[in-house]
């Protein structure tokens, strides 16, 4: 916990990074710690550990910056409208032909 700011608390994390001619992705797993919405988690520093053809894995240290109440809840509520934003329903009748 970072004695500045206690809404900021350093975690060990590992990144995988992926490329390949099927897909090109980068995912960060926290070891001991859960992301709330709103929470902000920036990658401090990170050392290669294995690597492969399609996939190299780093061991690393992130910082991650806790949301307040009304962050997570204004999240939260942009969450929901843009969840809606992706349902579309229609009640035009069907064309007769």
């Amino acid at each position: 916990m970072d004695w500045a700011n206690p809404r900021q608390v350093d975690v060990a994390c590992t990144l995988r990074v992926g490329q390949s001619a099927q897909s090109l992705h980068a995912h960060l797993e926290l070891d001991a710690l859960d992301v709330n919405p709103g929470d902000i988690v920036q990658l401090v520093q990170a050392a290669a550990t294995s690597q492969d053809s399609d996939e190299t894995i780093y061991q690393a240290r992130a910082v991650v910056t806790r949301a307040g109440p009304l962050a997570r809840f204004l999240t939260r509520l942009a969450g929901f409208f843009q969840v809606l934003e992706l349902i579309e329903v229609g009640f035009e009748p069907k064309e007769v032909k």
